[in-house]
C-alpha cells in the first residue's frame, strides 16, 4: 500500500502514526529487512512485535501519558518499542545509545519515566548507572536474548511472546503528547522538547 493512498483514508486530524501503522499491519508486504541477516519483516510481523512490547509495558504498569525512556539500535526492535509505547498512549523518550553516566542520569531525572527499556545491543548506557539510580522506575525491561547488565531487568522476547489483542486506539488524539526529544546539550544540559 502506498503512503499517499493510506493518508487519503484519514482526514488530517486523524493521521496519528500508530493508527496508520495498524492499518498497514494488515499487510504481509515487506516493511523492513534486517541488514545483518537479510530477514524480511512484513507489516503484520512488526505489528505483532509492537503488541508484544505493549503487553510487557502494560504489565510493568505503563499507562496513557506515562513516559517510557528507551534505547535500542536502529531496526525492527526499535520500531516495536516505539509503536508499543504509542499503542498505550504513553510518551516515547528515545535515548541515544552513546548516552551514559551523568548525561544519561540527567535525561532520566528530567523526563521522569515510569519505565526504562533497553536492548542487549546498547545495554552499556544503563550499565553506567548505579542500581540505586535504576531502582526508582516501576520496571526496567530488557529486549533481546542476552542478559542485561542490570540484574533486576525483566527480559522481553519480541520474537516469541504471546501478543495481546489489537489495541483500542480510539482514545488517541492528534494533540496528545507523543514523544520527548532531547537537544544535543551544546549550550548546557540537554533539554526535553515535548511533541
Amino acid at each position: 500500500m502506498r503512503l499517499e493512498s493510506l493518508l487519503e483514508q484519514y482526514p488530517f486530524e486523524e493521521r496519528i502514526p500508530v493508527r496508520l501503522f495498524h492499518t498497514l499491519a494488515r499487510s504481509e508486504a515487506t516493511a523492513a529487512i534486517d541488514a545483518a541477516t537479510g530477514r524480511r519483516y512484513s507489516w503484520s510481523d512488526l505489528a505483532r512485535r509492537a503488541r508484544r512490547m505493549a503487553t510487557a509495558l502494560t504489565a510493568a504498569g505503563v499507562r496513557p501519558g506515562d513516559r517510557v525512556a528507551w534505547s535500542a539500535p536502529t531496526g525492527v526492535d526499535a520500531i516495536a518499542i516505539w509503536m508499543g509505547v504509542a499503542e498505550l498512549g504513553a510518551i516515547d523518550v528515545g535515548i541515544g545509545d552513546a548516552l551514559q553516566g551523568a548525561l544519561l542520569q540527567h535525561v532520566l531525572d528530567d523526563c521522569d519515566p515510569v519505565c526504562v527499556v533497553t536492548h542487549h545491543a546498547v545495554d552499556r548506557g544503563l550499565g553506567s548507572l548505579s542500581p540505586e539510580a535504576l531502582s526508582k522506575f516501576n520496571a526496567v525491561l530488557h529486549v533481546g536474548s542476552e542478559p542485561s547488565s542490570y540484574p533486576d531487568a525483566v527480559l522481553v522476547d519480541l520474537e516469541t511472546a504471546s501478543p495481546a489483542e489489537s489495541p483500542d486506539l480510539s482514545a488517541l488524539r492528534p494533540a496528545d503528547p507523543a514523544t520527548i526529544i532531547y537537544t544535543s546539550g551544546t549550550t548546557g544540559p540537554s533539554k526535553g522538547v515535548l511533541l
